[in-house]
Parts: structure tokens; sequence; C-alpha cells
């Protein structure tokens, strides 16, 4: 699994241009922290020249208004253990009309250090380094850089694994604070072609104004083909608290 930027927002309810603004504040919050179709990522990293591109659309809606995201996601193997990532969204918010702009590209490191081994007690482990760069539209977003700087971990058990970890964001501008999120996520193969699994995704959001929340997403993944496969995931997004918001992912992934 890979990062993506994640969609999964929880917005207010107010005027549109306060809902467009906490929009494009909390998708280009997130940082690419996702494994499509979840929000949590996993140390696994592509093997040495090999790419993987997802393409998706992940969004949240609530209260008549449904914003979020189209991504392209893509992933390089650089070395053993080494992936590169490049992210380029395009937020939109629909209400009454639709708007667009072009989000904050996102570039990753992911270094695996650590396998684990068959029947051993370690789990596999990941550390990344992303920046988040000052690329939307004017007027939608920061006009500073920030950098995330998670920790994965993963382990299997038979057809079961179990991943995720968290990452701290820090953002200089002064009218963000610094964030944080973390996840964990069960998962689960079926057959030969499918994937089935959940995760709790919690995040404190770089807004001052938004406060903390708990997302629920179960998640599915059919492999078409050696090279192909869909995916896509939904949940509330204020687990606990309301179920008026939900968020989604959909998207497809290509790999050779």
């Amino acid at each position: 699994m890979t990062s993506f930027d994640d969609s999964r927002l929880r917005l207010q309810t107010g005027t549109r241009r306060q809902a467009w603004a906490l929009v494009v504040a909390l998708t280009a919050s997130a940082g690419a922290v996702a494994g499509p179709p979840y929000s949590t990522d996993d140390p696994e990293s592509l093997e040495r020249g090999h790419w993987e591109v997802i393409p998706g659309v992940a969004g949240s809606h609530e209260s008549g208004i449904t914003a979020g995201e189209l991504a392209f996601d893509i992933n390089y193997g650089l070395a053993e253990g080494v992936q590169l990532t490049l992210v380029v969204p395009v937020l939109y918010e629909h209400s009454r009309s639709l708007r667009s702009g072009l989000g904050r590209v996102e570039t990753e490191v992911k270094w695996r250090f650590l396998e684990q081994g068959a029947g051993g007690f370690l789990p596999e482990m990941a550390v990344a380094a992303t920046v988040i760069w000052p690329t939307a539209a004017a007027g939608y977003d920061s006009d500073s850089a920030s950098l995330l700087l998670p920790l994965w971990l993963q382990k299997d058990f038979g057809e079961w694994s179990v991943f995720g970890g968290g990452g701290y964001q820090i953002n200089p501008d002064e009218h963000r604070r610094d964030s944080w999120e973390a996840g964990i996520a069960i998962a689960r193969g079926v057959g030969e072609r499918w994937e089935i699994g959940a995760e709790l995704f919690h995040e404190k959001p770089d807004v001052p104004v938004e406060s903390s929340f708990t997302s629920l997403n179960v998640g599915v993944e059919w492999q078409l083909s050696p090279h192909w496969s869909l995916m896509g995931s939904a949940g509330p997004t204020d687990f606990g608290h309301s179920f008026e918001a939900w968020s989604f992912f959909v998207g497809a992934k290509a790999y050779y």
C-alpha cells in the first residue's frame, strides 16, 4: 500500500465560502498518510524498478456538501526497501455548484528498515519523510511547505494482516498549527482476488477551528489481473460522536 492524501473530512455547517475553506485546509493538512483504500499506510515498499499508479476520488459528505479530491498517486521502487511517491491532487467542493482547484503536491521517501521474519515476533517497520508543497490554487491554501514524519508497522498472521502507525506534521505557517495522526487497520485475503479490511483513524487537524476526530472505514480490493485492481472504502467520518458525515474512496491501481 502506498501514500495518498486523505480526504476523509469533517465539514461544518456555515456559508459555502467557510465550507470551501475547511475543505481545502483539511484535505491539505492530512498529508500523505494513506494506503489506498485506507487512511492508514503500511511499511511495504515496491520492488526495485517497479511502478504503481493509483488514480482515485476521495471525499466526504455532510449537510448537503460533498467535498474532497481527485488525485494521482505515483510510486516507484528506487532500491530494496526504498520507495518514492508523488501525489498530485485536484480539490473539489459541491453544494449548489461545483468548485475545484489544484491542491498541495506531495513528495515522499519511504524506507523499510526492518522485515518481519517467518514465525518471529518483530513486525515489519518503515519510516517516511513527506514534504507537502505550497502548490494549491491561489487563495485556497497555505503558502508554506510542511513536513510529515510517520512510522509504519505491519505484522502478518496467515491470511490476516495488522498494520498501522502514525506521524507528526510540522507546519511553519503562522495560521496553522502542528498536527498528528494515527491509525490501525486489519485486512484479510479472501480467495485469490479479494481483500477486505477495516480501520480506525484518528487525526488532530492543523486548522485551529477544527477539533480532533476519529473515522471508521471498511475497505475492499478486487484484483482483476496481476497488473490491475479496483478498490474502495467508506465509513462515518466522526465515529463515536455522529453518523451524519460519511467519507468514501473509489480508485484503481496499476502495477508494472
